[in-house]
């Protein structure tokens, strides 16, 4: 479905270092990145977790400055796939990216408390 969504845009022989930060170019990435964001979402509806992750990756890819994107993925991983070290890791990007988020604040708080969780019950079962 990336491969459809390149297309659609037809972008599919730039790649995403050659579209940031070059004018109406950089407008194409942000665009690019919010097309494969709304595939994210649709996956994420669908209950398609693996492949929400893969198509935020290409949202990331073509737009690293967004939190939103760092957040999904680490609500993704830590409270679904239950990889809450990975998830960790995102969502300080997020937090990098944005300190004063809420929600990335609040992510990260559950988050580590399920890590603390996990650490107790295997030391102590």
């Amino acid at each position: 479905m990336h491969e459809k969504i390149i297309k659609n845009h037809k972008i599919r022989s730039l790649e995403p270092l050659n579209l940031k930060y070059h004018g109406s170019i950089h407008k194409l990435s942000i665009q690019v990145s919010i097309a494969f964001f709304k595939e994210a979402l649709l996956d994420f509806k669908h209950e398609e977790f693996l492949s929400c992750i893969q198509a935020l990756n290409q949202a990331i890819k073509y737009n690293p400055l967004e939190e939103l994107f760092f957040s999904l993925k680490s609500f993704i991983l830590g409270l679904i796939l239950k990889k809450i070290e990975d998830a960790l890791k995102e969502i300080e990007k997020a937090l990098t990216l944005n300190p004063r988020s809420k929600n990335a604040n609040n992510l990260r708080k559950t988050l580590l408390s399920l890590q603390s969780k996990k650490e107790f019950c295997s030391i102590y079962i």
